[in-house]
């Protein structure tokens, strides 16, 4: 196997691997915000026929940015089975790790945990999170107190009961 990086290599030239198990369309946005953020940082892994080893919605995104050239990394030598195999764990070793959210807590505030991708939902242990004995999440940097006795107020009139994914939802998380 032999590693190439080739820079500023045409997007257009870039050829989806036909098979790609991955269904990534709802990814696109968060990649894009992603690459505003801090740039277009991976290159996007080919074969040596410029087929997408690995990136595939990284290149959708570069095109609906108008971006036209990006960094690969050539792999040759991979057999077809190992080309096959490596696209998938690369993508779902990833799937297999978790998150340390006293680190995350230390470094980031929740809104800005919601801002990189996070749902409120995967980081309850946090200290912006309030929680209730009926088991109701608040999130205090969305609502103060006076905001969150409104919401609820309204929640009950809709169906009776406090609801926190109907609070969520409305909070627009």
């Amino acid at each position: 196997m032999e590693k190439e990086l080739i820079k500023d290599f045409p997007v257009s030239k870039l050829i989806p691997y036909e098979r790609n198990p991955r269904i990534n369309k709802n990814a696109v946005d968060a990649v894009i915000r992603s690459i505003k953020r801090t740039g277009n940082i991976d290159p996007i892994e080919i074969n040596e026929n410029n087929i997408i080893l690995c990136g595939h919605t990284r290149v959708k995104a570069l095109q609906k940015l108008g971006i036209n050239k990006t960094d690969v990394l050539c792999v040759s030598g991979l057999t077809e089975q190992q080309q096959i195999e490596y696209r998938i764990l690369n993508n779902k070793t990833a799937e297999i790790a978790e998150w340390d959210f006293e680190i995350l807590e230390a470094d980031f505030t929740s809104a800005e945990l919601l801002e990189l991708g996070f749902d409120g939902k995967e980081f309850q242990n946090l200290n912006d999170i309030q929680v209730n004995n009926e088991n109701n999440y608040y999130l205090s940097f969305l609502v103060n107190e006076e905001q969150r006795q409104v919401i609820e107020n309204r929640l009950s009139i809709i169906d009776g009961e406090t609801n926190t994914e109907k609070l969520l939802n409305l909070c627009s998380i």
